[in-house]
């Protein structure tokens, strides 16, 4: 069935970058498998959201179809319809520059019809003009208040957008419209996920998954979803769901082994991570996960090697600079492990946890000093972390500042009153500051 035979009853699910160059060449049932590997529990690249849905009513069509339009509109160029079809076999052929122009020739003719300016934001979402593609989507809606698709592919432009709130309403409406449209549900849900409301995001991927249940990619953000509620076994069991429809399928894969190690069974998570590789293996956020499932193993140089490779794909993931200098300290080099937290911090400055685990390993190898000035900036950041000041007495101490020393204390037993060792440290270190304001002894007289 092509583009121009149909009003869209059901969203289609867009949402991976890798079908693109297939698209363009107007091979839309190879891009639609493309597309089909991709994770979407966060917003993706921005030409996937669109390329899957103009790529799922697109199979069949050819460059023929459009010579015929062209010679039908070389005999009357002021017939809108024509300019409407034309665009849309660009559109089939991957030349979406081309069908704005034609879109933008029958709106000149035209201005009411709806689909006109609904496939115009298609092309647009595709070329990433997103905020252009919105107004597109305004305009059809103005016009056609009640299309479930328009309105879901307007939740689309927003989401690219940034502008999830808006993107919610509209998948709102969609899914007032249609209450079976399936990806409708599953983009509210990743919406809401992307909003921090994991229980409503599960609901929407739950409602998703009893309207279809073959749908690996809702399976896999059902889990991750899960995994954020803290239900672990729950969201391996929804990624094995996942993995059981589509084998291949490198992000579930991923997830599977981080769930395997929220919930502690590190040897089994490995091996994911491992035919991860083999699919995926320039993704530099699995092997940072590999490196963590290693580093939960025990095997720090084997993590160290992942983290290394997860950074020489992408040189600004925080993530990875941040896990490699813990792995570095618990390795003993700690020097390494200060170089690594430096760049993690020069990519995310206002990351406590990573100050603070710079003063750690500053204090490791005796430079107190600088352990102290890291756990202050850590504690500018986030001043309620017993773990900051509970290092802060210990590198004080160290320094024999013991009145400071023993205010940090203080503060760690403020905020966790039963925290471990605190009590025995601050004795230790009241006892010296008793030492360090004992009056000397009168001299002696003969």
């Amino acid at each position: 069935m092509g583009l121009l035979d149909i009003f869209f009853k059901n969203p289609a699910e867009p949402h991976s970058k890798e079908g693109d160059t297939v698209t363009d060449q107007g091979g839309f049932s190879d891009a639609l498998a493309c597309i089909d590997e991709a994770n979407v529990i966060k917003l993706p690249d921005n030409v996937v959201r669109y390329t899957r849905g103009a790529a799922h009513y697109n199979v069949g069509r050819d460059s023929e179809t459009l010579t015929s339009f062209d010679k039908a509109i070389a005999i009357d160029p002021k017939d809108d319809v024509l300019w409407y079809k034309h665009g849309v076999e660009q559109c089939n052929l991957g030349c979406y520059s081309a069908a704005l122009t034609s879109f933008d020739r029958a709106i000149a003719i035209n201005q009411n019809v709806a689909m006109v300016w609904y496939f115009r934001g298609i092309a647009l979402g595709i070329l990433g003009r997103h905020a252009e593609a919105l107004a597109s989507f305004d305009r059809a809606i103005a016009i056609e208040q009640n299309n479930a698709m328009v309105w879901y592919f307007r939740g689309i432009a927003l989401g690219m957008l940034r502008q999830h709130a808006e993107a919610l309403a509209s998948f709102d409406r969609a899914t007032a419209i249609n209450q079976d449209a399936v990806q409708a549900w599953n983009q509210r849900g990743v919406v809401l996920y992307d909003l921090g409301r994991h229980a409503e995001a599960l609901a929407c991927f739950d409602k998703a998954i009893a309207l279809n249940q073959n749908d690996a990619m809702v399976w896999n953000n059902r889990g991750v979803a899960l995994g954020q509620l803290g239900r672990y076994s729950a969201a391996g069991a929804s990624i094995e769901k996942a993995i059981s429809l589509n084998p291949d399928y490198a992000e579930a894969l991923n997830n599977r082994g981080v769930a395997h190690g929220k919930i502690d069974r590190f040897s089994d998570a490995i091996d994911p991570s491992e035919k991860v590789m083999a699919i995926k293996s320039d993704a530099a956020d699995v092997w940072n996960n590999r490196g963590n499932v290693l580093d939960e193993l025990g095997r720090y140089p084997d993590a160290v090697v992942s983290y290394d490779k997860a950074i020489a794909i992408n040189p600004n993931l925080y993530e990875a600079w941040y896990n490699r200098g813990i792995v570095l300290r618990k390795l003993g080099r700690y020097s390494a492990a200060v170089a690594s937290y430096d760049r993690a911090i020069s990519l995310n400055p206002n990351d406590a946890d990573a100050w603070n685990s710079r003063g750690y390993a500053f204090n490791e190898f005796g430079q107190h000093a600088d352990a102290v000035a890291s756990y202050d900036k850590a504690i500018s950041l986030n001043p309620n972390d017993a773990d900051v000041w509970y290092n802060r007495g210990n590198a004080l101490t160290e320094l024999h500042r013991y009145s400071e020393a023993v205010a940090s204390f203080d503060k760690t037993i403020a905020i966790t009153p039963d925290y471990a060792n605190v009590q025995e440290n601050r004795k230790n270190a009241r006892e010296h500051q008793h030492k360090e304001i004992r009056p000397l002894n009168p001299p002696r007289h003969k």
